[in-house]
């Protein structure tokens, strides 16, 4: 009876140290197994959580600021010229277009032509072979002008003329002044010893509506000085004049001191009375009367100089 008794015990021991061992065993191998069933319940979910969260693609999501980031980032190109040169101003890319380019610079025939889409001037000569005239034809060419600005006063006029001094051929050092305008045409003189010199003539035609120029003409200019001290006196003018032609003069007198075909000369505006003559060119050196006229051709001129 003992022996059962010990038996039993004996088995109960060996099965009871069987179990323990399995389950210590298990436990080690799988945690999950040392937890409460509530545990377990609460685990599942976060790890579910977790898996969905791991993103199947592994670039990095997209930076919502990266777009003005390349903007604003000084090291990129955003369309820019990154060579200072390049970005120039586009007004000055079409200086060349504008004709204004070309004010102060002498003027050439291929200036000219390039102010007028190619169109060549009508060009006169002298007979030395300079120019002496340049010109469109308004009936032909009514937009077309000699002038890179339009010109409507005599400081325009002036100016203009003083570029086309090259292509004249005249010297730039040669004084020329302005001298009278109407509503087709400036008149210029060159001066000599503050004289005027009737054979330096320039002629600006123009448009008074649109200030075009269409024709420039040129007289001869002397390039040497000349005696601009009368031999003949206006005393002794007036003497001659008086001997030719039945006239008083004006008091005070009127007269100017010029230049005619390169001789020193007065103009003596007379009061006419028999014969009607107004004015007398003769010459200062000589005393020969070169012409008479019976009215004014041309305003006076003071004496310069």
């Amino acid at each position: 009876m003992k022996k059962t008794n010990i038996a039993k015990k004996a088995f109960t021991l060996f099965l009871t140290f069987t179990l323990t061992f399995g389950l210590v065993t298990g436990c080690s191998e799988n945690p999950d197994l040392a937890l409460s069933d509530g545990d377990a319940e609460k685990t599942e979910p976060d790890e579910d959580i977790g898996e969905s969260d791991k993103p199947t693609n592994r670039e990095e999501p997209n930076n919502p600021n990266e777009d003005e980031e390349i903007l604003t980032d000084p090291n990129r190109n955003v369309g820019k010229p990154t060579d200072p040169d390049e970005d120039e101003d586009p007004d000055e890319e079409e200086d060349d277009e504008n004709p204004l380019y070309i004010v102060g610079q002498q003027m050439t025939l291929d200036l000219i032509s390039e102010m007028n889409d190619g169109v060549m001037p009508i060009i006169r000569y002298n007979d030395d072979g300079t120019i002496r005239q340049v010109t469109y034809l308004p009936t032909d060419f009514p937009d077309n002008s000699l002038s890179p600005f339009p010109v409507f006063t005599e400081d325009d006029a002036q100016a203009l003329f003083y570029q086309y001094l090259t292509l004249f051929s005249i010297d730039e050092n040669i004084d020329f002044r302005f001298y009278e305008k109407n509503d087709f045409r400036f008149r210029l003189y060159q001066y000599i010893n503050g004289l005027r010199n009737e054979g330096g003539l320039i002629t600006i035609s123009y448009d008074k509506e649109t200030g075009n120029v269409y024709s420039i003409v040129t007289g001869p200019h002397i390039r040497l000085n000349i005696e601009t001290t009368p031999i003949i006196s206006l005393e002794e003018a007036k003497q001659i004049i008086l001997s030719l032609y039945d006239v008083d003069f004006f008091e005070p007198d009127e007269y100017e001191l010029y230049i005619h075909n390169n001789e020193l000369a007065w103009i003596i505006y007379t009061v006419p009375k028999v014969d009607f003559i107004r004015i007398v060119h003769l010459s200062a050196v000589t005393g020969e009367v070169f012409f008479a006229t019976h009215g004014p051709t041309e305003p006076l001129l003071p004496i310069d100089g």
